[in-house]
Parts: C-alpha cells; structure tokens; sequence
C-alpha cells in the first residue's frame, strides 16, 4: 500500500466534503437538535424558557441520535461515489489498489463527519454551557465522541458494500 496514494485520495475527499452543501446542512441539522432538544425537553414538565443540563440532553439525545447517525452515514457515502463520477472516474484509471481508494476515501469521510459533528455538537454545548452551567459535560462529551466513533463504524460498512 502506497501511504502518498491514501493521503492524496483523503485530501481530495476532504476538499469536495467542505465544499459540499450537505456537509454544512448536517452540521446545521446537528446544531438544531441539540438545541431543540435541550430548550423543548422540559417542556413536558411544565417549564418553559430554560435549558436542560448535559445530562438530560445527552440521555434525550441518545434515541434520536441512534436514527440519524445511519442515515447521515449512508447520504455521506453514497454522494461520496455518486457525486463527481470524474474524479472517481480518474481515480479507479490510477494503477492503485482498491484498498488504497477505500481506505483513502473513508479517512476523508471520516474527517469531514467528524468536523461537522464536532462542530454541531460543540456550538451547541457551549451554548447548553453558558446557559445552564458545566454539571454533565463530561457524559455529554464522551456521547459525542461515541456517537462520531459509531458513525464512523456506519460509514464503513456502508463503503464496504459499495461495488
């Protein structure tokens, strides 16, 4: 395996990934959920205008997450390969392996849903954390970390699949 051939390949699926409206509009969509969840969850109990602490979010985020996760990892890695034929055109012309491409294509995937998971779950928790303080955030942070690790886990199984 040429290592020159990985990073190239994860480099230009980064490149396209941040120039990529789906890449910004999950980001938005991450960011959206947190916050909806954490405003809207006490809802129910009767409070209104205030936040839910880390630990509540996290657990109200956890079902919803498990639905969204796979269905962002499948949109990801079908535009992946469907999106610009030229370059996978150019790409699959190269005398490389096709393990070479796979694992090159799913390390700048992984990139770029880590960033925008990262991001949308970030600017979300430093809001939840002006808002309502620092009690949880820990447990919110290891979710978050779970949650990218299991998407990443998601996105490879679905480019194994790819033919």
């Amino acid at each position: 395996m040429k290592g020159n051939a990985i990073y190239t390949i994860a480099e230009t699926e980064v490149i396209v990934g941040v120039r990529n409206k789906w890449t910004h509009i999950f980001t938005l969509i991450f960011t959206i959920l947190v916050l909806g969840i954490s405003y809207f969850g006490l809802s129910a109990s009767g409070y209104t205008g205030s936040m839910q602490d880390f630990s509540r979010t996290t657990l109200s985020l956890l079902n919803l997450v498990l639905y969204i996760i796979p269905l962002v990892s499948l949109v990801i890695g079908v535009i992946s390969f469907s999106s610009d034929g030229r370059f996978n055109e150019l790409i699959f012309a190269q005398p490389l392996n096709r393990w070479e491409i796979y694992i090159g294509k799913l390390l700048g995937l992984m990139i770029i849903i880590f960033s925008s998971m990262a991001l949308g779950f970030g600017i979300s928790g430093f809001i939840i954390l002006f808002r309502v303080g620092s009690e949880g955030v820990f447990r919110y942070f290891v979710f978050v970390l779970l949650s990218i690790c299991s998407l990443s886990s998601f996105l490879g199984f679905r480019l194994l699949y790819l033919p």
